[in-house]
């Protein structure tokens, strides 16, 4: 069908692609991918560490397919709108003109 498949990051302490160190493995591999960045707010509080430099990275990377787009309280994926900006909003608006991924919002619009 012509169309990219990539990897999605998951934010629970057992999946795949949960930590910092773990997306720094994901965009030195090469490998397509699908960016949520409520996932990032969470892990990184888990953390307790926000790498604004490998956002950045990640966000323009050619291998990011698709950047997702909501809030959250840091410890769960509850799609939330965005009511104020997240920490990582800077990084995101300062990478937009780099970024050639399809950008969604995930957030429920109707709650």
């Amino acid at each position: 069908m012509g169309l990219g498949v990539g990897v999605e990051g998951m934010c629970d302490s057992r999946d795949l692609l949960s930590t910092w160190a773990e997306l720094r493995w994901l965009l030195d591999s090469g490998l397509k991918y699908a960016l949520d960045l409520s996932h990032v707010q969470i892990f990184a509080k888990r953390e307790g560490k926000k790498d604004h430099g490998l956002l950045k990275d990640l966000l323009q990377s050619p291998a990011c397919l698709e950047i997702h787009v909501s809030d959250n309280d840091g410890r769960r994926d509850r799609h939330d709108l965005l009511n104020t900006p997240p920490w990582w909003w800077r990084d995101f608006t300062d990478a937009a003109s780099q970024i050639t991924a399809v950008v969604f919002s995930e957030g429920r619009q109707l709650r």
